[in-house]
């Protein structure tokens, strides 16, 4: 048993496995400072849909041969499985994740009993979470991320499921103060009722380079349309020649952002440089450069803060927490935008950010580390801390 005697059952499909290491690493960090802090017994419910065994190398072919459970970096992960049918049917996922769950959820209950159950993801994972917790009288914590509020908050029936059950939760965090104001707004919640507990970053990990940094922008993205990543290439006609895009993720829309730089006539001045672990990634940021991120909805997007961290200037849109990650304009750490902003007001801002990367090096980037400093993992730790151990007193 843990120092502390709590036990805390985490409950998402945000989290590492052996055939996918890198997906959720940044709940799993959390998760992981935190039971540093209190030293807690850990188990994890990694809900998955029923996908019958799949040929390829496909995120869900992967995951449909994984078996009941594994350990994981020496962590029990359960892997209940629910009928879903991706696209259709979103209105009823969270109660098919429920169904599904279920009977593993009981066991655990029976054998692990948790003191905390632990949700990330709104939806389908917290709203089917906290069902099952609150069926068995255990108290439930849930965290937005981002696109759970931005973007299935449109949707009614999940909206309705918000209002619904979130209410039942003990505590109801995001990572962004912009976030919890929206979620309060989606899910027809009290002002104030939501509490921000930020992302930190691991500033050992992510650390400033050696030597003159890469006369480029870089882009840590997924290449999907809420990441507009299409708005960058075609701001790429507006930036000095010798300056070009790094794009480093992978995702549905490489093929026709490749188009678009081939009609554009930008050829190597926009790079796919492919998905990269993370120790890549922190390799890659330490090369330096511009960091760029123009999406259309973020919640507290690590990839920025990564990049702070890393000690590069960063030009973003003003979706979700990126303004409040990089602070007031004497924070020095970056540019943003409107959200609207278009392809040339982009262009002119990555420019001016490229002309400051030229002329002062890695100096450039000064303001950009600092901040990253100020956003340190230990009030988020301290505060989750505090919530865990009241509700394991109870």
């Amino acid at each position: 048993m843990g120092q502390a005697g709590v036990r805390v059952l985490v409950f998402t499909n945000l989290w590492p496995t052996s055939v996918a290491p890198q997906h959720g690493s940044f709940v799993r960090e959390r998760v992981r400072r935190l039971r540093a802090r209190l030293g807690f017994d850990l188990e994890v419910v990694h809900p998955l849909p029923l996908y019958p065994k799949l040929p390829g190398e496909s995120f869900a072919a992967r995951h449909s041969r994984l078996g009941a459970e594994e350990i994981v970096d020496g962590v029990r992960v359960h892997y209940p499985r629910y009928f879903h049918v991706p696209r259709f049917g979103v209105g009823r996922q969270a109660m098919r994740m429920e169904r599904g769950c279920r009977n593993v959820f009981a066991e655990i209950v029976r054998r692990f009993d948790p003191d905390v159950v632990d949700t990330h993801y709104l939806y389908p994972d917290a709203c089917a979470g906290i069902r099952l917790a609150t069926s068995h009288d255990k108290p439930a914590f849930a965290t937005a991320r981002g696109s759970d509020v931005n973007v299935l908050g449109s949707v009614d029936a999940v909206r309705a499921q918000f209002a619904e059950t979130l209410p039942r939760a003990r505590r109801l965090m995001t990572v962004s103060t912009a976030l919890a104001r929206e979620l309060e707004r989606v899910a027809s919640l009290p002002a104030d009722s939501v509490v921000t507990m930020r992302n930190g970053v691991d500033l050992d990990r992510f650390a400033v380079g050696d030597g003159t940094p890469e006369p480029r922008i870089l882009c840590l993205a997924r290449l999907a349309e809420i990441k507009r990543i299409d708005l960058l290439v075609r701001a790429m006609q507006h930036v000095r020649v010798g300056i070009r895009l790094d794009l480093v993720g992978s995702g549905p829309q490489k093929s026709q952002l490749e188009r678009l730089r081939d009609e554009l006539g930008l050829g190597e001045r926009v790079r796919f440089v492919g998905q990269q672990t993370r120790d890549e990634v922190a390799a890659e940021l330490r090369r330096g450069g511009v960091f760029a991120l123009a999406s259309k909805h973020e919640g507290w997007p690590n990839a920025l803060m990564e990049g702070l961290a890393s000690g590069m200037f960063a030009v973003v849109s003003s979706a979700g927490g990126m303004p409040e990650i990089l602070g007031p304009s004497e924070k020095d750490a970056g540019v943003v935008l409107d959200v609207d902003a278009d392809a040339a007001a982009w262009g002119a801002a990555l420019d001016g950010a490229a002309a400051r990367l030229l002329r002062d090096g890695r100096r450039a980037g000064d303001g950009a580390r600092k901040r990253a400093e100020e956003l340190s993992w230990e009030h988020t730790i301290e505060a989750l801390a505090g919530y865990f151990e009241e509700a394991a007193a109870r």
